[in-house]
């Protein structure tokens, strides 16, 4: 006995998948195009660079670190502290990605800031940190994220 049933009505009809495969590159590539549109390289390039050379002080860092408290208390072994598009990496978040040893040298502006900080204040109190690429729009590493870990 069959748990399946055949629905053979003359109005029911269901697509190949090919067709589902085309319709899906299709809608990828109407919004591959829009994000083309909607987004001047010049601008980009400016907000790296802005970020680049972006300065954290010691109350920023210590402002992100606030929430460790709570995010232990939820149950959680990680607090996001930056997050960061993986082109401000100067691999563009290559290391980041395959989890390379020595990824953390490729950090620059912000990102290298919290690093160098756990570095000097974190370390000795038992705390790790790890980066992640977190998104990936059109299979492209996207946003890198930076993660206190305990």
């Amino acid at each position: 006995m069959s748990l399946v049933t055949a629905d053979h009505s003359a109005d029911f009809h269901f697509p190949a998948s090919l067709e589902m495969r085309h319709r899906t590159e299709h809608a990828r590539a109407v919004a591959r195009e829009a994000r083309h549109h909607h987004v001047d390289e010049a601008a980009r390039l400016a907000l790296l660079d802005k970020l680049r050379h972006q300065q954290l002080s010691e109350s920023d860092i210590r402002h992100r670190l606030a929430r460790i408290r709570e995010v232990a208390e939820s149950g959680e072994y990680q607090l996001l502290l930056e997050r960061f598009p993986s082109d401000l990496c100067t691999d563009r978040g290559r290391a980041i990605n395959n989890f390379e040893d020595g990824w953390y040298q490729t950090l620059v502006g912000p990102p290298r800031q919290i690093y160098a900080y756990w570095e000097e204040n974190l370390v000795r109190l038992g705390y790790g940190i790890t980066a992640y690429i977190v998104d990936f729009p059109e299979g492209i590493p996207g946003d890198a994220g930076l993660f206190l870990t305990w």
